[in-house]
């Protein structure tokens, strides 16, 4: 939310400032001219360098990450990653659908806008009837850029639950079990394994 203000202040102001992203981290980069870039982190409170920011993406890990992070997002960008964070709070599968496939076709590759459009699919008892296949491949692309991320094996194992998939559903949701990031979310994954075990939806 930090960074949203900026952005909308800059915005009214005229200035060139964008968002920069990292994983379960935002900052934002007032662009000054072609040459000189400042960035602004609301949640340390200063200016930052780059090179401060890379220990947790070094690109040698996946090339892909120079596409997904520590770049200067265009306008429609941020909107979209915005819209994709609203997309999952929706109260309604039908708009939350509408706001997560919105952000997915400008941002193809996020792995949080797809996992979390492949949870909406996977959980939803209408929309899984016919888009369980596309919540697996969606949330496969997402927990491929970070396997030991418990939250996204979560999504792919309720994804090739919905699909019908149970037996791997269950090894997958064991791993995922394994690496929580803390007890509230370990407990939530059992709940979900529970659930597959029985033959139902993820919740």
């Amino acid at each position: 939310m930090g960074s949203q203000f900026f952005l909308a202040v800059g915005e009214r102001l005229g200035w060139d400032i964008r968002l920069v992203e990292l994983p379960q981290h935002n900052f934002v980069r007032w662009h000054l001219s072609n040459s000189l870039k400042v960035n602004w982190d609301w949640v340390h409170g200063q200016s930052l360098d780059d090179d401060v920011y890379l220990p947790p993406v070094p690109p040698f890990l996946d090339i892909r990450y120079g596409t997904l992070y520590m770049r200067s997002l265009e306008p429609r960008e941020a909107r979209a990653y915005y819209l994709g964070l609203i997309g999952s709070e929706a109260t309604s599968g039908s708009d939350g659908e509408r706001l997560l496939a919105e952000a997915v076709a400008v941002l193809p590759n996020h792995p949080l806008t797809l996992n979390n459009l492949a949870w909406l699919y996977a959980t939803n008892p209408v929309l899984a009837k016919s888009k369980s296949d596309l919540a697996v491949r969606y949330s496969l692309a997402a927990w491929s850029t970070r396997p030991n991320h418990g939250n996204f094996a979560d999504t792919v194992a309720c994804s090739l639950a919905a699909s019908g998939n149970k037996g791997l559903a269950i090894k997958i949701e064991e791993f995922a079990i394994e690496h929580p990031n803390n007890p509230g979310q370990q407990e939530s994954f059992r709940r979900n394994l529970a659930r597959i075990t029985a033959g139902e939806l993820c919740k």
